[in-house]
């Protein structure tokens, strides 16, 4: 039996979005997490493997190494674990965000399973450049902004206190969800639409203007679910960490532990693909 094409490009109310994300998640789950695997999955292998090594150095260093600042016998049990873990996070971030925003692309174009995992992989690669820039553009725009933010929220904190922090608060409530959703879903426009990571950015505040609170408390739903999901598989990994830490795990339950710590972390990573398939069906609903 043939499956229903969803459109993606229907204007749809909170319920209907969600709704839309189940039915294709019911349909072509399988589908579409098998071209996550097999073209991210190597990478996000590498980041779980990473993170493991990292934890391990961190969690079996002496507390004394960790509490003497960035010393040499510091950074060498540490620094460069951490280092290779953060690029590792990067690379595989940018390439997850390409390739679910091409599978989006192409299935609107093509249907349910009319394409195949090849014809993303072209998609991605032709594509991560853009998403690299535009990943770099964003980090500076966000670190000067955040400056700025930061030290005018500093100083009325330090002035009024406690009056201003609950003010910051509340401000950071408000405007980060939507925020959040315009820095996620602007490369899904870069790659779309062949637009510049600046016009991109611009492009999705069109289409919330008029629809901030709606897209607010989308993303704050969204965001709850998934970092319930994120609790649920996380929660092996920590539950590990501590053992390691109180020092209870040796030989082959110390292999067993850090075996359970790669696996939690690989499916934390692919949690992702849900966020940003979620980010990409709001702007779809918002353009039309």
């Amino acid at each position: 039996m043939e499956q229903e094409k969803i459109n993606f490009s229907v204007a749809r109310d909170f319920t209907e979005l969600f709704n839309a994300a189940t039915k294709f998640f019911n349909q072509n789950f399988k589908h579409f997490f098998h071209s996550m695997l097999f073209i991210i999955g190597p990478l996000i292998l590498i980041t779980a493997i990473s993170m493991a090594a990292y934890q391990y150095s961190m969690l079996t260093a002496p507390l004394s190494s960790m509490m003497g600042g960035y010393t040499n016998s510091f950074f060498n049990n540490l620094g460069w674990g951490f280092a290779g873990y953060i690029i590792c996070s990067l690379i595989t971030n940018l390439v997850l965000i390409t390739t679910v925003y091409s599978y989006m692309i192409i299935y609107s174009t093509n249907g349910p399973k009319n394409f195949t995992v090849a014809e993303v992989r072209k998609m991605m690669f032709k594509n991560i450049g853009k998403v690299v820039k535009g990943f770099f553009v964003m980090l500076f725009l966000v670190i000067a902004i955040g400056t700025l933010v930061g030290v005018v929220a500093g100083f009325f904190i330090t002035v009024m206190r406690i009056v201003a922090t609950i003010i910051v608060v509340l401000l950071v409530l408000l405007f980060l969800p939507p925020l959040m959703w315009r820095l996620s879903s602007f490369y899904l426009i870069q790659i779309k639409e062949n637009r510049s990571a600046m016009k991109a950015l611009d492009r999705t505040g069109e289409v919330m203007r008029g629809k901030f609170f709606s897209t607010w408390l989308y993303m704050m739903v969204t965001g709850v679910a998934i970092g319930i999901l994120f609790i649920v598989l996380y929660m092996p990994q920590t539950i590990c960490q501590l053992f390691i830490r109180m020092g209870q795990v040796h030989g082959p339950t110390m292999v067993l532990s850090i075996g359970v710590m790669m696996v939690s972390q690989f499916f934390v990573i692919m949690l992702h693909c849900i966020f940003y398939f979620m980010c990409g069906l709001r702007y779809y609903s918002l353009s039309e």
